[in-house]
């Protein structure tokens, strides 16, 4: 914004004038009594703004006789904090000019200071509340403001200040600065944008400073602390004004959401970070919402080559890799990348994520463009007379020639029919469904195609003709298998029970009964939970009363076996600062031992997946320094390595078609490396050794099918539940050839020669790991 006329015309310049960030006597901070929707409508107070907006700041005003103007008429404290603010979002404090304006202490001397950058709109705001008899509090922390990008963990230059105003007994935020002035077009050229509402794009940022923009922000006039807390964190915790305050690494890691994002009421996994990492080389990003609103989600891919280390490819196009879903209480993608490297995906005016993808998967086909209003059960669905369906999850993972019934409730059902074509629109797969009508009820039954060149179909149901809702059929695991099956309602429901947040867990409440759920014994805990909290308050009962509750909830969570909510029950106590009296030592030591059981379990399992996630989240966890060298962390972190070897060594012969088995079966006189391979394999899998010396015996076992199928056992094999002895049998009948011998009298012989070869090696090591425990 420039600064209209030249600085010769305000001369002389003036001192700084200091402004306290506190005055004696305020109250101190704690959470507001209700939220801004509860207690504020702009529409009550047109009046008073437009007799705010008259009055003029001269060069004889004083603080005094400009708040008489500013708040005449006023007869409550939130009137006069709206008449202020409304004031100062109508002043062009940088285009005008302050000639022979010589006293810093008056409205004008300060107006003059902030337009050549000697002073702030948070303290002018500040003087100006204190001079209406509004307690207004500095407060400064960090700010997710102009030089923020999503991801950045270091925050030294990120500063920021506002204003807590104590208005009607409650401290509320005020972000004066981002109200009334904010930055368009910066950029630091870091990014290459790279696909745009599923257009490919590739087009490099540039690096600028951006332009001023004056206008009036509403969101950060009594902004809701937990909104707030997304954007700011202030450096002293209680100014948060949150029950919980949240640390400095939660601030960091949260999702980077856009004012917008809480004005349309969304909500994400409480799970969800800034930064995402791929698996198997995709990513997914769910945002819940009200029905009663319909955010349209619009997206922009970008890729960051600095961070990548490597160019962004020009041999492939890098558009139509985001699948959108869209249902009437939630929108999310899954995004599944065509290259290694750092991306970015936005979601214009709500929010932003950082992309970290380490390692493509199997599959890096485009998704078929996203239909115009998405896949899943959205309101098209709705308007087009489908009541419901099941699922109502726009994506479907299908293996080759698997079926799967999709449910509908329709108006006319007679007016429905259905299309299914490959994700490029090229080939018609609609004889692959079916239809049956009973009643209201539409059943649609679909058979993914074999075709091994097609990954993804869409599936397209429409209703008197005009599409209604679609499906993205996928033989790619394009479902998020992480993420348990989303009950917000519910989770609100458990999560206000926890607190001590009267409104919160009443309106938490009334949303559940207003849904018509199952009572599970949550909402019977938390209407008792609610009664308690009232009469608490009626009682008057002091701080200490707070605390017994803390540590009840400590007592309580420790006793169980929760991890979650022996984890939240830990953290309040800690940010409380409350004594620890032994509770919180045999918390954390309880926390211990669930997370030791937790990695027991998932190592005896083996499952790569279930022990990845709890490795992850047992890093991640209060007690992450006492497990980090532990031997249960040890030994979980040597399994997680075999089972991803194991899974390595496997993909060859998943790779491998039943015809290539058969052909080794097809053998009348094999090369006798060829038999020896094959005994050395079976004798793995737990075949008798005598019986394998005939080869007729060797191909009646390779010419079982379904789950006695040779490739079947080696994929459900087991490396923990082979033997010493029987792995040195194996060896030894392999050691007698190398693959390349192998591999020139039968290529099928040789995969099964190069995994047999792994699994003795693995047994060898588990063997000398156990020895070396025992010394």
């Amino acid at each position: 914004m420039g600064c209209g006329s030249s600085k010769s015309s305000d001369e002389p310049l003036l001192e700084e004038f200091p402004v306290a960030d506190s005055e004696k006597g305020y109250p101190p901070p704690k959470p507001p009594a209700n939220r801004k929707e509860e207690c504020f409508d702009s529409r009550d107070y047109t009046n008073v703004e437009s007799n705010a907006k008259k009055a003029l700041a001269s060069p004889q005003s004083t603080y005094d006789s400009l708040l008489g103007e500013i708040t005449r008429g006023c007869t409550t404290d939130l009137q006069k904090l709206r008449a202020v603010y409304m004031w100062l979002a109508a002043q062009k404090i940088e285009s005008e000019n302050y000639p022979k304006i010589t006293d810093n202490s008056t409205p004008r001397g300060y107006m003059k200071n902030i337009k050549h950058k000697n002073g702030s709109y948070t303290a002018f705001f500040t003087l100006l509340c204190r001079a209406a008899k509004l307690p207004c509090v500095i407060v400064k922390g960090k700010g997710k403001s102009l030089n923020y990008e999503v991801g950045d963990k270091d925050f030294t230059n990120l500063n920021s200040q506002w204003t807590a105003v104590y208005i009607d007994k409650s401290w509320r935020l005020v972000h004066p600065l981002w109200s009334f002035r904010a930055v368009s077009g910066f950029s630091k050229g870091n990014w290459t944008m790279i696909e745009k509402e599923g257009q490919a794009v590739n087009k490099k940022e540039s690096k600028s400073s951006g332009h001023d923009v004056t206008g009036l922000n509403e969101f950060y006039f009594l902004t809701d602390p937990d909104e707030f807390i997304y954007i700011c964190r202030p450096d002293k915790d209680p100014w948060q004004l949150l029950a919980q305050p949240w640390s400095m690494d939660k601030y960091i890691n949260i999702p980077y959401c856009h004012p917008n994002f809480f004005q349309f009421g969304l909500k994400h996994d409480k799970d969800l970070k800034c930064i995402l990492k791929s698996q198997k080389g995709k990513c997914w990003i769910d945002i819940m919402h009200s029905e009663n609103v319909d955010p349209t989600f619009k997206y922009e891919l970008f890729y960051n080559e600095n961070e990548s280390r490597r160019q962004a490819p020009t041999d492939k196009r890098l558009d139509k890799f985001v699948a959108y879903n869209n249902e009437v209480d939630s929108k999310g993608v899954v995004i599944r990348f065509p290259v290694e490297g750092v991306f970015k995906i936005v979601f214009k005016g709500f929010c932003e994520f950082k992309l970290e993808c380490d390692k493509i998967g199997e599959t890096v086909d485009e998704f078929p463009n996203n239909p115009e209003f998405g896949y899943g059960q959205g309101t098209t669905a709705k308007k087009g007379g489908i009541n419901s369906a099941s699922p109502t999850n726009g994506f479907i993972y299908l293996a080759r020639s698997q079926r799967k019934t999709f449910s509908l409730n329709v108006d006319d059902p007679a007016k429905v029919t259905t299309t299914l074509k490959s994700g490029d629109n090229k080939i018609d797969f609609s004889d692959h469904v079916t239809q049956d009508i009973s009643g209201n009820r539409v059943n649609i039954d679909v058979m993914m195609p074999e075709n091994p060149d097609v990954t993804d179909c869409v599936l397209q149901i429409l209703v008197a003709g005009n599409p209604a809702l679609n499906y993205l059929l996928s033989t790619d695991k394009i479902v998020n298998e992480s993420k348990k099956k989303a009950d917000p309602v519910r989770d609100s429901l458990i999560k206000a029970t926890r607190g001590t947040d009267i409104d919160n867990l009443q309106r938490a409440i009334n949303q559940f009964e207003s849904k018509g759920l199952e009572d599970k014994g949550d909402l019977t805990r938390a209407k008792a939970r609610l009664q308690e909290l009232i009469d608490d308050q009626n009682a008057s009962r002091t701080d200490e009363a707070l605390d017994r509750s803390i540590r009840d909830r400590l007592k309580l969570a420790t006793e169980e076996s929760d991890i979650d909510e022996l984890e939240e029950a830990i953290n309040e106590f800690i940010a409380n600062r409350l004594e620890d009296r032994g509770d919180l030592t045999d918390a954390k030591q309880r926390l211990l031992d669930l997370y030791t059981s937790a990695l027991e379990t998932a190592i005896d399992e083996r499952n790569l997946d279930r022990l990845e996630y709890t490795v992850e989240r047992a890093k991640n966890s209060r007690v992450c320094g006492s497990l980090r060298h532990s031997q249960v962390m040890l030994d979980a972190e040597e399994t997680l390595r075999q089972l991803r070897r194991l899974k390595k060594y496997l993909v060859k012969i998943l790779a491998m078609k039943q015809s290539t088995v058969s052909e080794i079966s097809s053998y009348k006189r094999p090369k006798q490396c060829v038999h020896d391979v094959m005994k050395a394999t079976y004798l793995l899998l737990g075949e008798k050794d005598k019986a394998l010396n005939r080869w007729e015996h060797i191909q009646s076992l390779t010419r079982r099918l379904g789950k006695e199928s040779l490739i079947r056992r080696i994929k459900q094999f087991d490396v923990i539940n082979l033997r010493l002895p029987v792995a040195n049998k194996s060896d030894r009948l392999l050691g007698l050839y190398d693959q390349t011998l192998v591999c020139k009298n039968s290529a099928g012989a040789g995969t099964f020669y190069n995994w047999s070869r792994h699994m003795v090696e693995e047994v060898e090591e588990n063997d000398s790991r156990r020895r070396q425990r025992h010394v």
